[in-house]
């Protein structure tokens, strides 16, 4: 009983924390086209994706858990650089909006490829390599639930 408890916990942690994702990606964003995250706020965005690794992998979303470091990759060049274009805040705020999709049905095949699909776009700077692509869309269409 205590393992499930854990794993519930875990599953309502990630989606708190892509709710409070989900808000400071909407007051960046409405910042202001100029406005730009300071490297504290990109290292706090960094806590959160790294936390919501580590709570999918306590659920058992594998495929998640690698989205969620994936994602990672792609912002802390921009972390180093002490610059965050709009347009990853751009991405970040779509990511999260499949990311909750994804979550409420963790086996819908369309979800998952939203996801593999987001995180591919030319914007993130970088692109999957077609094997992980399809290693990370197996591992999300088949959660260990």
């Amino acid at each position: 009983m205590a393992e499930h408890s854990g794993q519930v916990r875990s599953y309502f942690q990630i989606l708190i924390r892509l709710q409070n994702l989900r808000t400071q990606m909407n007051e960046w964003l409405n910042r202001g086209e100029d406005w730009q995250p300071t490297v504290d706020d990109i290292d706090n965005l960094l806590a959160y994706l790294q936390g919501m690794a580590v709570s999918a992998r306590a659920w058992g979303l594998v495929g998640f858990t690698s989205m969620c470091l994936h994602v990672c990759e792609r912002i802390e060049p921009l972390r180093r650089s002490g610059h965050m274009p709009r347009s990853m805040l751009e991405m970040l705020d779509v990511w999260v909006t499949y990311s909750e999709r994804y979550l409420r049905r963790p086996q819908s095949a369309a979800h998952a490829r939203l996801l593999v699909d987001q995180l591919n776009d030319r914007h993130w700077g970088t692109r999957l390599d077609p094997a992980e692509e399809a290693r990370l869309l197996g591992e999300l269409m088949e959660p260990v639930l």
